[in-house]
């Protein structure tokens, strides 16, 4: 059997779907299981068991070109169209539940189609009261295919650790990860992609300067955040060799490799968040919320 799966963004949400894909092979364990999934998404499937086949989609060209150039668009389209369309499919599944992902599916060459929502002409399964881990569970349901376990995982190559290891040797961290038996240090990532999400920066640095007295923190964020962190340390920590800022210096799979080395993970309701739990790392989570008018 072939079988497609479209999960694109964001980077929460494609971790969701790791469960789904393990059940489809459960299911089907000698399907050639190919996956569409974002660039910028690519390190959370790249080295998953499961996937046989990743096919990745330029999101962020796609957002720059918007619709400023109908052309250039129904052209990165196609590129990524065809990539999809070189097998014939039996079973092909959209978990995204977007009309730019659906429209994929609706040009896939598949028997039987199915997605999240209630789209024209293909089988699927929508209710917002659900979570979105649910409603990709009920979604492949409509196929026969059971979701028993709905744990995440996150696999990392096979040198996660050592490419880990030289960039905490950068910032002076060489022992940090040679007793893996008796972990010592916190990571704290701060940031939410929702303001109104976030618990104030300097909260969390406050938070930083009381566990530093023991152990070591990490902070973790985008580059784009890395100045932020700066200033706020330099402002309010009162032990800064114990803490580093590691803000836009890891990958996808190094920032995995650290949540599975560290004791706990201090963050929002954010995509660090959902990578602790896939890796079995103690965490503690400050939720606020998406709209706060509501």
């Amino acid at each position: 059997m072939n079988i497609l799966v479209i999960k694109q963004t964001s980077l929460g949400d494609v971790l969701h779907a790791t469960p789904h894909l393990r059940a489809i092979k459960q299911k089907y364990p000698n399907a050639h299981l190919t996956v569409l999934t974002a660039k910028g998404s690519a390190d959370i499937y790249a080295h998953n068991p499961f996937i046989d086949r990743l096919v990745l989609f330029d999101y962020p060209r796609f957002k720059q070109i918007g619709l400023l150039s109908p052309r250039a668009l129904v052209t990165l389209f196609r590129q990524t169209q065809a990539q999809i369309n070189q097998s014939e499919y039996d079973l092909a599944f959209d978990l995204q539940g977007l009309l730019r992902s659906v429209v994929f599916l609706y040009f896939a060459r598949a028997k039987k189609k199915y997605a999240k929502g209630r789209w024209l002409g293909l089988g699927g399964f929508r209710n917002k009261q659900l979570h979105a881990i649910d409603e990709m569970t009920q979604v492949l349901a409509q196929a026969d295919i059971p979701v028993a376990d709905t744990a995440m995982e996150f696999s990392r190559s096979v040198d996660s650790a050592t490419k880990l290891q030289t960039k905490l040797a950068r910032n002076g961290l060489d022992t940090l990860l040679a007793d893996v038996a008796h972990k010592k240090f916190v990571v704290i990532s701060p940031f939410t992609r929702w303001a109104s999400k976030n618990w104030p920066l300097e909260r969390f640095i406050e938070t930083a300067t009381q566990l530093s007295a023991q152990t070591t923190v990490l902070i973790t964020a985008t580059a784009q955040d890395r100045q932020a962190i700066e200033l706020a340390l330099n402002t309010k920590s009162a032990n800064p060799n114990n803490i580093v800022n590691l803000a836009g210096e890891l990958n996808l799979t190094e920032l995995a490799e650290l949540m599975a080395q560290a004791s706990l993970l201090i963050s929002g309701d954010s995509f660090p968040m959902h990578l602790a739990t896939a890796v079995r790392t103690p965490l503690i989570a400050l939720f606020g919320p998406t709209d706060e008018r509501k």
